[in-house]
């Protein structure tokens, strides 16, 4: 079974306002990281609603298609009055080994190759703002264009 991109909506439980439009592979994750981890400067998302408890994540659509997905998160964002920003434009992440410096990946975001890694999300932050050299044996960077 094919893994799937599912659009999303972060609803305030108490006015019923679309707080956010986002896409994920790993809903509850995802969530996680927008309520449960501290703002992370340069990451985009991560920690925007950190401390709130009063959002509920609403699936609105889920595609096989990642371009499909994130088309029509763009879509939505607009509906909802959310900036937009293509896919395409996102600063490359790599990810290497900390003990013999290979190349693991390069990924799309660091919230990808966090999914697909599955590293400590806080201490691959820490890794980036230079506070550690690495974590789960890996180190990662954002590549400038």
């Amino acid at each position: 079974m094919a893994k799937t991109k599912k659009v999303y909506l972060l609803r305030n439980t108490d006015t019923g306002k679309i707080e956010y439009v986002g896409c994920t592979y790993n809903p509850k994750h995802r969530m996680y990281t927008h309520t449960k981890v501290k703002p992370i400067k340069g990451i985009t998302g991560m920690g925007m609603f950190y401390g709130r408890d009063d959002l509920e994540m609403v699936i609105v659509k889920e595609f096989v298609d990642k371009k499909e997905a994130y088309n029509y998160e763009g879509e939505l964002k607009l509906q909802y009055g959310f900036e937009w920003t293509e896919i395409k434009n996102a600063k490359e992440f790599s990810v290497f080994s900390y003990k013999t410096k290979e190349l693991i990946g390069v990924y799309r975001s660091f919230n990808q190759a966090q999914t697909e890694l599955q590293f400590n999300l806080g201490n691959m932050c820490q890794v980036i703002a230079g506070k550690r050299n690495h974590t789960d044996g890996l180190y990662g960077r954002y590549e400038t264009n």
